[in-house]
């Protein structure tokens, strides 16, 4: 409350002030912290002796700047030691050098600042010197505190004799392949590090068996006995009160560290030892969305109910996490109310749910590495449209942190499937009949499926003809206007309003411009393979695939492969469009164009560009041995031939054994062994003795 009538130094228009404040229905001030003192910087009031300690006063805002000049400092010194101390405000300035009395007043008299400051400086003396001060507002400007004047508390100043201070010294545990010295220096005073006149350094080196010392870092200097003398300046924390060293080095497995730290180039504690550890974990990949057809990067579709997250956990050097290290799976919501009310988030045998509106809500549990990562399976419920939650994987000091967000279905990508091969076009003859074919994705990659449709038209006509989706994709059959020229034909995805149960734009429209003309009767045709003979085995099931529209491409052996391009020909050797058509028994033909890759079982057909050239066609095969592959066009046919390798010796699957089912005595017989893959080709083998044949009976092995 306000206490005007008891508190000197106030005049006439302070009162009135205080009672305007009254009239407006202000709430009455606090008597309490009108003048507030503190270590200038740092939090602490420990100095070395020998060094300069600096003090603040301020006066709260209640006080008026009329009595700013009152400010004072009052010092104690129950021990009489030599000091000198000098109080500033502003541009005026108290000094008293060489004091020696139990109590000393200081004027901080200032009319342009509310802030005032007191220096003390004590002399390195054999014994610690403690110091009381108190600021406070001497309205009456008598020397003394007294009773109703505004005061701040009193504050215990110490300066300790530097061999009365025990400095510790602490190196983070060396590990193999960091990349980094790291050491922490406190004092057992809590001197205050903010203040003191030199920095603390650390001086970091390699000790022998032999103990000798040799530097790791520029800046340290250290006699080959360890005597240190310099050393590297770190980061006083924010309490002031400890400093962090860190330098740049990468650490050896036979190397065992030292640090020391260095005050005004003289050792002060006891140097901190380490050998190098086995390494720890020194990085955790972002956790990531298992792929599935109902994620997409940071995306989860809605209604999924079950995700896996993958984090990949190495130890220095990209070594992986040994198996069974424990990391700290942390689960929560992107921020409050980021997770729907009756939803659920279930992990690790605990479960989130959104219990509170107005905090963060998280949940936490262990999980172990196993082949150098962690596998985090998250079960789903409720969750809708615009969620997002946060996992977090920690270990040490070590984690990253990946946020993901709940969406609903929706059109993606439309795409225009009509051709294959780079460069293909539409080509028909005036009036002719050819085929359009387009695409949709979802926003999650997949076919496009739900109340969705193509709508076609021409450059020409304002009719459209509307077909539905099949596996995200749609053929028009589409005949030429041999009076008109037709252009572009645009393709619109369109989508059923449930509200109004009228179809509406989905996503931007698609184009296509066929060519419309002759072509000339193909009379040849080449086909050219880039890498014909030792071509790699593909060692997986083969399946056709369109990825042009999300379908998942089939696994393949990647090396060496076959690359096939062509030419179509007329009678007069100029290159004609035509469609193309590629057979060989057992291949897997990948044809590639700018929609995407397509994936075909013993026979794809692919469109050429206006001159009659196709590309973009990979062959995989997993049989071994030679295949030919043939072009067709019409009747004519050009082919080339392909030589794959034996199966590698790890493919093997069936090993056979064959023998006679008797023989005759005194005569020999043969044990053959045929060594297989699971597509029942031959297995090249490189190893020596891989096969072992025991025999138990008369007569005995002429060779192994």
């Amino acid at each position: 409350m306000f206490k005007t009538n008891s508190r000197k130094g106030y005049g006439l228009a302070a009162i009135v002030a205080l009672v305007g404040s009254l009239l407006v229905g202000a709430t009455p001030a606090q008597a309490a912290n009108e003048v507030v003192i503190s270590p200038a910087t740092g939090t602490t009031y420990a100095a070395l002796a020998g060094e300069e300690f600096v003090i603040q006063a301020v006066a709260g805002a209640t006080i008026p700047q009329s009595s700013w000049s009152t400010l004072k400092f009052k010092v104690s010194n129950a021990a009489n030691a030599t000091y000198s101390a000098t109080a500033s405000a502003g541009t005026t300035a108290d000094a008293e050098l060489g004091v020696t009395a139990s109590s000393k007043v200081l004027a901080a008299a200032s009319t342009i600042s509310n802030v005032s400051t007191l220096s003390i400086q004590a002399p390195a003396t054999t014994a610690d010197i403690v110091f009381t001060v108190q600021s406070w507002l001497d309205s009456d400007n008598d020397g003394a505190v007294d009773a109703g004047e505004y005061a701040s508390e009193i504050a215990t100043l110490t300066f300790y004799k530097a061999s009365n201070v025990t400095w510790t010294t602490t190196l983070t545990a060396p590990v193999l392949g960091a990349t980094k010295l790291i050491a922490n220096v406190t004092s057992d005073k809590g001197i205050n590090l903010n203040q003191a006149d030199y920095a603390v350094q650390v001086g970091f080196a390699t000790v022998s068996a032999a103990l000798s010392y040799a530097t790791v870092s520029a800046a340290t200097s250290v006699s080959g006995e360890g005597a240190f003398t310099q050393g590297t300046a770190g980061t006083i924390d924010t309490a002031g009160t400890s400093t962090k060293v860190e330098v740049s080095h990468t650490l050896l497995a036979a190397n065992t560290y030292v640090a020391q730290a260095v005050y005004n180039g003289a050792e002060i504690g006891a140097e901190s030892v380490g050998a190098v550890g086995a390494a720890a974990v020194s990085n955790i990949n972002a956790p990531t969305l298992s792929k599935g057809v109902n994620v997409k990067a940071d995306l989860i579709r809605t209604g999924t109910s079950l995700v896996t997250f993958s984090i990949v956990v190495s130890k220095s050097a990209g070594v992986a996490a040994a198996n069974g290290t424990v990391v700290a799976i942390e689960i929560s919501e992107f921020g409050v109310n980021t997770v729907d009310a009756k939803a659920s988030i279930t992990a690790g045998g605990t479960v989130l749910t959104n219990s509170s509106s107005t905090t963060i809500q998280k949940i936490t549990f262990d999980a172990t590495v196993a082949s150098g990562k962690v596998e985090v399976p998250v079960a789903l419920a409720g969750l809708k449209d615009g969620n997002k939650f946060t996992i977090k994987a920690t270990n040490g000091g070590v984690s990253n942190t990946t946020s993901v967000e709940i969406e609903d279905t929706a059109a993606g990508s439309l795409k225009d499937l009509s051709t294959l091969g780079t460069n293909g076009i539409v080509k028909a003859a005036k009036g002719g009949t050819y085929s359009l074919v387009f695409g949709a994705l979802d926003n999650f990659d997949q076919p496009l499926t739900g109340d969705y449709r193509f709508t076609l038209k021409n450059a020409i006509s304002s009719a459209t003809v509307s077909q539905a989706l099949t596996e995200g994709k749609t053929t028009f059959s589409v005949t030429d206007d041999a009076d008109k020229s037709e252009g572009a034909y645009t393709a619109t995805l369109e989508e059923l309003n449930s509200a109004t149960n009228n179809y509406v734009s989905a996503s931007p429209d698609v184009s296509i411009t066929p060519v419309i003309g002759a072509s000339n009767a193909a009379t040849k045709v080449t086909l050219t393979a880039f890498s014909a003979s030792n071509l790699v085995l593909n060692s997986e099931t083969q399946a056709a695939a369109d990825a042009r529209v999300g379908q998942t491409a089939p696994k393949f052996t990647s090396g060496n492969a076959a690359t096939l391009s062509g030419q179509v020909t007329d009678a007069n050797g100029l290159g004609t469009f035509a469609l193309v058509t590629l057979t060989a028994p057992g291949a897997l033909f990948k044809v590639d164009n700018t929609a995407g890759a397509f994936w075909a079982l013993g026979t794809v057909t692919v469109n050429t560009n206006a001159s009659g050239a196709y590309d973009g066609i990979t062959v995989y095969r997993n049989l071994a041995g030679k295949v030919t592959v043939s072009a067709t066009v019409g009747s004519v046919t050009g082919d080339v031939g392909l030589t794959y390798l034996a199966a590698a010796e790890g493919k093997a699957t069936k090993l056979e054994l064959t023998a006679p089912g008797g023989v005759k005595s005194g005569s020999t017989f043969q044990v053959k062994g045929k060594l297989t893959d699971k597509f029942g080709n031959p297995v090249k083998v490189t190893s020596a003795n891989i096969l072992g044949i025991k025999y138990v009976g008369p007569g005995f092995v002429t060779s192994t």
